[in-house]
């Protein structure tokens, strides 16, 4: 009988251990998944600018921005 109580007492302990990480562990990855979050919105930011960049470049050299700077004045 006293080897099952020590057996129950050391599994106790055990579960408790696991309890306390898998907290660690959702803890982590809530944050984690806060943090991709930001970096998905932050490269969306980039995205657009970029593609902003492209088309103002791209309706510079090819004359096409007075073209159409003068059917709207």
């Amino acid at each position: 009988m006293q080897e099952l109580d020590k057996r129950v007492t050391k599994l106790e302990y055990m579960i408790g251990t696991h309890e306390s990480h898998l907290e660690s562990l959702q803890h982590s990855t809530k944050e984690l998944r806060a943090t991709l979050t930001a970096i998905e919105s932050t490269l969306m930011q980039i995205k657009w600018i970029a593609t902003g960049a492209l088309l103002a470049v791209i309706f510079n050299s090819a004359g096409l921005g007075q073209g159409i700077w003068k059917l709207l004045v």
